[in-house]
């Protein structure tokens, strides 16, 4: 499993936020399918997310 990066993050984010890609993206399946289900966290967690991004692609990087 490769590192992941903030610039495709930031692009699956953009792309298919709103159905959890970034979520799968990152390794957090679960969350993905609560954003899969719910419209990205009914729109709140998507936009969240905006900001919150690189640190989770940190905490992703760290676990692997």
């Amino acid at each position: 499993m490769a590192e992941k990066e903030i610039g495709i993050a930031y692009l699956i984010w953009l792309i298919l936020g709103l159905i959890g890609g970034h979520k799968f993206y990152l390794g957090r399946p679960l969350m993905g399918f609560f954003y899969l289900i719910t419209c990205g966290g009914f729109v709140f967690g998507w936009l969240i997310d905006m900001f919150t991004l690189p640190s989770q692609v940190r905490k992703a990087n760290e676990s692997y």
